[in-house]
């Protein structure tokens, strides 16, 4: 039956999107932490 598939498509294509979303805030994080290390406190 085709919407079975159909949604398990969509569901797959969700969870592709969520994993990649976690990934770049899981680096943007990173490289936020690395940058205000790097700052001088005063800054």
């Amino acid at each position: 039956d085709s919407t079975a598939l159909v949604k398990e498509h969509i569901d797959w294509a969700l969870e592709q999107q969520q994993s990649k979303q976690q990934k770049l805030l899981r680096k943007t994080a990173r490289l936020i932490r690395i940058v205000e290390k790097g700052l001088p406190r005063d800054a």
